[in-house]
């Protein structure tokens, strides 16, 4: 997905390009998106991973709405 000037939308894209890359299980993203589970939580407990921009990956929160 891209975010730019307070839009997100979904793209396709090379993801060498990406700022940041979230791996993870379709139902652990859910849960993250969806405030059942917390994201930062479980990014500490090794439930899923990153690369990149680590400083963006902690503003996601932000980003969708989520304090």
């Amino acid at each position: 997905m891209a975010i730019e000037n307070g839009r997100i939308r979904g793209i396709a894209g090379d993801p060498q390009t990406a700022d940041l890359t979230v791996y993870t299980p379709f139902e652990t993203w859910m849960d993250i998106l969806t405030g059942k589970a917390d994201g930062p939580a479980l990014f500490l407990e090794n439930k899923y991973s990153a690369e990149g921009d680590i400083d963006l990956l902690a503003d996601l929160g932000r980003i969708f709405g989520r304090p």
